[in-house]
């Protein structure tokens, strides 16, 4: 998907629900704060609201007809092109549904399919639809490809019901869209490493590690929130995809270094939080190693260091490692970050009572280049994520800062 650096044309989608009426506030709360609107309109949306109150207030033409020769042969295409954001608000099961399943039929959906543009949806339903197992099984499949879905309010609902499911204020809708514009990581693109490698010995014996993957994760989903495109190049874990532009498989170490490289042209800062094996098997071997003796020497081999390889190229992003000790953390810490001319390093220290692996919580512990050491103390890996990026945030800028005053 598109990641622009600043948003300016948003085509708005309206389907068939109540909330339809609030989409006229959505409208004027955008054009006051100087975003181009174009609205297009279910059939099932007309049943709520005029389509000639939305285009007096977006002073535009509402679209509502795939096949409509009088504005364009090819509308679907044209407001797919000109859209920075696809805004659906509100958006019903039906609409969720459709594009879940990939649906193109009518001027919305094939709209939706054919653009590169965020896709930002604002759900509107009964509680009990929300709750539905397909409802949530599409919301979290278009999630998975990069579909933004707003959480719903709760309050008391048009059937009299109440409970979650009462989309978003237009107030709210809109300074999501807002503060889009003013995302730090806006334009930016950011690698991520995550999860283990898995370094094979024999058809069904290998060497890896405890690593969840979940610090990883929820980096990748924390720099998606701060407008980042997001590449994700990942070990086999058990976690469902993080929202991510570009989601990468691996197994072995090779093949995650060899993902990196083939990517990092495209980053701006590069965060290695894989726990990626030192060593390999020298020899694998083709067949099931049989148990004979009572001893068996397996000879290992040094795997390429990927955060030091990306580290050491000519125009290399703003590089971010992790380390995992289990004794003097910080020394180490810091000796890594030198050794491998990192711009900062994220140091994790286990314990035999406090192991981070598999675990929602832990406490990190952000070293600068110029080596100044910040902890974060105990929280939610998700928490851990925004105070880490928080922090290279603000190490990034200040080196891009840097190095333009370098180059005036």
């Amino acid at each position: 998907m598109r990641n622009e650096a600043r948003i300016k044309n948003i085509v708005l989608g309206v389907t068939g629900s109540i909330a339809a009426y609030k989409s006229a506030e959505i409208i004027r709360l955008l054009i006051k704060n100087n975003f181009n609107v174009r609205v297009i309109m279910t059939d099932h949306a007309k049943q709520f609201i005029h389509p000639n109150t939305l285009s007096t207030l977006s002073h535009h033409t509402v679209y509502d007809e795939i096949f409509d020769s009088a504005h364009s042969p090819m509308m679907h295409i044209d407001l797919a092109r000109w859209a920075d954001i696809i805004l659906i608000a509100p958006a019903t099961a039906s609409i969720i549904g459709k594009l879940s399943a990939g649906f193109a039929d009518d001027l919305l959906t094939t709209a939706c399919l054919a653009t590169t543009a965020k896709i930002v949806l604002a759900p509107a339903m009964n509680k009990n639809m929300l709750e539905n197992v397909f409802v949530k099984e599409n919301i979290i499949r278009l999630k998975k490809h990069g579909v933004e879905i707003l959480d719903a309010d709760t309050g008391e609902q048009a059937c009299g019901d109440y409970g979650e499911g009462r989309m978003q204020s237009p107030e709210k809708i809109v300074n999501h869209i807002i503060n889009k514009n003013n995302s730090p990581l806006n334009g930016k693109t950011v690698l991520i490493t995550a999860g283990p490698t898995v370094e094979p010995i024999d058809p069904v014996r290998f060497i890896s590690n405890y690593s969840s993957g979940k610090m990883g994760y929820c980096l990748a989903e924390t720099c998606y929130e701060l407008g980042a495109k997001v590449i994700l190049i990942s070990g086999l874990t058990a976690l469902s995809k993080p929202t991510a532009h570009h989601f990468i498989s691996i197994t072995t170490a090779d093949e995650m270094h060899q993902a990196v490289m083939s990517n990092i042209s495209h980053a701006d800062i590069f965060i290695g939080c894989a726990a990626v094996a030192d060593y390999k098997s020298k020899k694998i071997v083709g067949h099931k190693i049989k148990k004979s003796s009572d001893d068996f020497t397996l000879e290992l081999t040094k795997t390429k260091d990927i955060v030091a390889d990306v580290a050491s190229l000519l125009k290399k992003p703003f590089t971010v490692g992790f380390c995992l000790e289990t004794d003097s953390m910080i020394e180490n810490a810091k000796s890594k970050l030198i050794k491998k001319r990192l711009d900062a390093i994220v140091a994790n220290q286990v314990r035999a009572s406090d192991i981070p692996f598999n675990s929602d919580e832990n406490e990190v512990t952000f070293i600068s280049k110029e080596l100044s050491v910040t902890k974060i103390e105990r929280d939610s890996k998700k928490n851990i994520a925004r105070k880490i990026m928080a922090l290279v945030c603000a190490e990034y800028f200040l080196h891009a800062n840097h190095c333009e005053s370098q180059n005036a």
